[in-house]
């Protein structure tokens, strides 16, 4: 994306002309790519910058339990939303939707990285939901052990 800008600025001061339909190709192919792509990746990461005014006064435990009860509310969201996204990428494609301008690009590219990124984002959610159920401590505690020979599985 930024050599793109920089050759079409390059372009546009030596010899009078940048590359046609530049923002047009950074809006709907490089910026769609880059957000989506790196949303899926500070995810999984858990980089995400956050607010704990609240859960700060709560215990590990409670926090645990909003996180497991929000996730699956996201997720419900996040899917509704790809779905959409899906049907207008099919809608695009079969309609033969493309861009105005020089630089033609099918309009259904861009609704599909999108819609790339977001299934990426929940399927990072769904995993991470997945483990977070599983290291719960109160459902540990829960669990049954099974005895082998007189000794528990614990030991």
């Amino acid at each position: 994306m930024m050599t793109v800008i920089t050759v079409s600025a390059i372009g546009r001061y030596l010899f009078g002309t940048p590359i046609p339909n530049t923002i047009n190709l950074v809006e709907l192919v490089f910026l769609p790519l880059i957000i989506w792509a790196y949303i899926a990746e500070t995810q999984y990461k858990e980089d995400h910058v956050t607010m704990d005014l609240v859960t700060n006064k709560l215990s590990d435990e409670i926090n645990r339990i909003i996180k497991l009860l929000f996730y699956p509310f996201m997720i419900g969201i996040l899917a509704y939303a790809a779905q959409g996204l899906v049907n207008s990428t099919i809608q695009l494609y079969r309609n033969d939707v493309w861009t105005s301008g020089v630089i033609q690009l099918p309009r259904f590219v861009t609704e599909g990285i999108v819609a790339f990124g977001v299934i990426l984002l929940i399927i990072i959610m769904v995993l991470q939901w997945f483990m977070w159920l599983r290291d719960l401590e109160f459902l540990k505690a829960r669990r049954p052990t099974f005895e082998i020979s007189g000794r528990s599985k614990d030991d």
